[in-house]
């Protein structure tokens, strides 16, 4: 939409100022929501902020032949995802975070049908680490919901949550991500009567008020972030609740963890990514199988 004029605040035309302007079908709104809190209950984003949690505080980099190299430990991915041992607690099923030695953690996951679990499994461990992904939700503002790149056989069943900041947006206490949590799709808070117990979708609970699931969202500093800081967020779900959605979706669960490293090169040549990916296969029983993906693959930008 182009404006050819308007009325400014003294309810005088000045239709030279404005023409040519583009805006997005609502220049009101456009000028006014960036200089407004991002919330609309009043609350600032910085008062949604979490602990950094501490068993995510540990390094991910190991030494390799005098190279540091992004760790292919099976115990040290495990643990990233809340597997500490047989028994399964609480389940990270969707997450991006940073390392304190600036490894970017991704964890996705999606559901799949039983008879094909094995073979989805593989597929997902051998695919090309810097391309690997599980399909999921967004949602935008007006609450929306839609999948993106959607994989056959796997069902997305976790949504990101898309907002616009406001007048917060740049503050040093907040974490971008405590106001854009991850979160179930709609579809499962609908079938397993979910609702929030709290302003910043922190806790969810079913229809008898018992916890089932928790979206953390925190503040991390680095170094090399050019706006001094950046978020990490993740979505846990309890054991129970995982039995009874792979139960009553006839399921089982495909969990990708996904490492990826970027090394500067600051002679002017080209950087380098790398990459470790695994695959965890969780049943309704919530036995799980461990399948390597790559481990430190390597690739070189180009200048």
């Amino acid at each position: 939409m182009v404006v050819e004029s308007r009325v400014d605040c003294f309810g005088e035309f000045d239709s030279e100022s404005f023409r040519g302007v583009e805006f997005s079908g609502h220049p009101w709104s456009d000028w006014l929501t960036p200089r407004l809190l991002t919330r609309s209950d009043g609350l600032w984003v910085a008062e949604g902020v979490d602990y950094w949690p501490l068993e995510l505080q540990s390094h991910l980099l190991e030494r390799v032949k005098e190279k540091l190299s992004i760790t292919g430990d099976q115990q040290k991915l495990l643990n990233l995802i809340g597997l500490h041992g047989k028994t399964l607690e609480d389940l990270v099923v969707s997450g991006y975070w940073r390392s304190p030695d600036n490894i970017d953690v991704r964890i996705y996951s999606a559901l799949v049908d039983p008879q094909h679990s094995k073979s989805l499994a593989k597929q997902a461990s051998s695919e090309t680490a810097f391309s690997s992904y599980l399909p999921y939700r967004e949602s935008g503002e007006e609450g929306s919901e839609y999948e993106t790149n959607p994989k056959e056989g796997f069902k997305a069943w976790t949504t990101m949550p898309s907002t616009k900041e406001g007048l917060d947006e740049y503050d040093q206490l907040g974490a971008k991500g405590a106001n854009r949590r991850p979160r179930f799709s709609s579809e499962i808070i609908v079938d397993f009567s979910l609702q929030a117990a709290d302003s910043f979708n922190r806790k969810w609970v079913n229809s008898s008020n018992i916890p089932v699931a928790r979206a953390e969202s925190w503040l991390q500093r680095d170094r090399d972030d050019d706006d001094g800081g950046s978020s990490g967020e993740r979505l846990l779900c309890t054991a129970a609740f995982l039995t009874e959605v792979l139960s009553l979706k006839r399921a089982e669960l495909l969990v990708l963890i996904k490492l990826e490293r970027y090394e500067k090169n600051y002679s002017g040549a080209a950087g380098e990514f790398s990459n470790t990916t695994a695959v965890v296969r969780i049943d309704e029983s919530l036995s799980y199988d461990y399948i390597a993906g790559a481990i430190n693959k390597q690739l070189k930008t180009r200048v």
